[in-house]
C-alpha cells in the first residue's frame, strides 16, 4: 500500500525468493520505501552462467515517488531491481523527480539494477553492482545515476533506448574490471552525459548512438565508435594506455578533442 514503510536490520535481515519470480512487486503504488533489507534469489551456481529469466527482488510497474534505501540484492536470474513506467504516460509535464535508490548493492545477477521502459526521472546514488552478467541497463530517459561503482562484470553499464530512451546524466562513477564492456551504448537517440567518470579495462563501445558525451574523466581501455553515422563526444579525459594493446577506433562524425595522456596531448584527438 501507499505510505508504508518496509525496513529491516541490514544484512542481519535476509528474505529469500523461496521459488517465487518476485520477492517484492508493485503495481500503481506511490509514496512507499523499502530500505535495510538482504533479498536473496537463491540462484545457484557461476554467475556468468545467469539468464534473464524475469525473477527479480523487486519489480515496480507504473509507481511514483518511492525509496529504496539500503538494499542488498543477489542470486537472480533476472534483473535484481527491475523499474518500469515510473512516469505518467500522457502528462510528461508531471515528472516524478522524487523517486531515490541510494545504497544499493547489487551482485551475482543476471542484471544488478535495470530502469526499464519509462522508468523516468530516477535519482540514484551509491549503486554498487558487481559480479553480474550486466551491472547496470538504463533503457529509459531522464535517468541521474552518481557516485556509483559498476566493476567486475560481465558487461558494466548498458544504455540502450526504449521509448524515449537517454538523456539524462551519469556522473562520478566507476566502471572497471569488467570482462567484455566497460560502457556500451546502442541505439542511444536522445543524447547522454557521461561526465567525470573513471573507466578502465574492457571496452568502451558506442554503437548507432548520437549525443553520447564522454567527458572530463579518466579511460584506460579500449574505445570502439566505428559504427555511428552521427556525432558523439569524446573530450577532456586523460587517457592510460597501460597495459599495452589497446585499441580506438572512431568514426568520421566522432568529435575527440583535447584529452590528453602523460605526454600531452592524445594522438587520437581530430578537433
Amino acid at each position: 500500500p501507499s505510505h508504508v514503510t518496509l525496513a529491516g536490520s541490514g544484512q542481519g535481515t535476509t528474505v529469500r525468493s523461496s521459488g517465487g519470480k518476485r520477492i517484492i512487486h508493485q503495481t500503481q503504488v506511490d509514496e512507499w520505501t523499502v530500505r535495510d533489507l538482504l533479498f536473496d534469489g537463491e540462484a545457484k551456481g557461476d554467475w556468468r552462467n545467469r539468464t534473464d529469466q524475469g525473477r527479480s527482488a523487486i519489480a515496480v510497474d507504473d509507481c511514483r515517488e518511492f525509496n529504496l534505501v539500503g538494499l542488498t540484492v543477489r542470486n537472480f536470474d533476472g534483473a535484481g531491481i527491475q523499474m518500469t513506467q515510473t512516469i505518467l504516460e500522457f502528462h510528461n509535464s508531471l515528472p516524478n523527480s522524487r523517486t531515490h535508490l541510494q545504497r544499493i548493492t547489487a551482485s551475482e545477477n543476471y542484471i544488478g539494477v535495470r530502469f526499464d521502459r519509462r522508468a523516468e526521472y530516477m535519482n540514484a546514488t551509491h549503486l554498487s553492482c558487481q559480479f553480474n552478467v550486466v551491472g547496470c541497463v538504463i533503457h529509459s530517459g531522464n535517468v541521474q545515476i552518481a557516485a556509483s561503482g559498476f566493476n567486475s562484470n560481465v558487461d558494466g553499464l548498458v544504455i540502450e533506448d526504449k521509448k524515449n530512451g537517454s538523456h539524462g546524466c551519469i556522473t562520478g562513477c566507476i566502471l572497471n574490471h569488467n570482462e567484455r564492456y566497460a560502457l556500451l551504448c546502442r541505439n542511444v537517440e536522445n543524447a547522454m552525459v557521461i561526465e567525470g567518470c573513471a573507466i578502465f579495462y574492457g571496452t568502451i563501445k558506442l554503437e548507432d548512438s548520437v549525443g553520447v558525451n564522454i567527458s572530463s574523466g579518466m579511460i584506460g581501455c579500449s574505445v570502439d565508435a566505428r559504427h555511428n553515422t552521427k556525432a558523439n563526444r569524446i573530450a577532456g579525459n586523460f587517457v592510460i594506455e597501460n597495459p599495452p594493446g589497446y585499441t580506438f577506433e572512431f568514426s568520421p562524425s566522432s568529435i575527440v578533442a583535447d584529452n590528453f595522456d602523460a605526454d600531452g596531448l592524445w594522438r587520437h584527438n581530430n578537433h
